[in-house]
């Protein structure tokens, strides 16, 4: 699995969403997810749902 740290790029990998490029934010480690923002919007991923974006 990939490590991540706020500030990465990244490329979202489940369908709702898919391909979409946005910027680690924040990791809440509760949920065991990170804050990705796109744009001005922004959601919870699992580390499985999100790849380093690489263009």
């Amino acid at each position: 699995m990939e490590e991540f740290q706020v500030g990465d790029t990244v490329q979202i990998t489940r369908a709702v969403g898919l391909g979409q490029v946005g910027t680690v934010v924040w990791w809440y480690a509760d949920r065991e997810q990170w804050l990705v923002r796109i744009g001005t919007a922004q959601d919870y991923y699992r580390p499985d749902e999100i790849t380093h974006f690489r263009p």
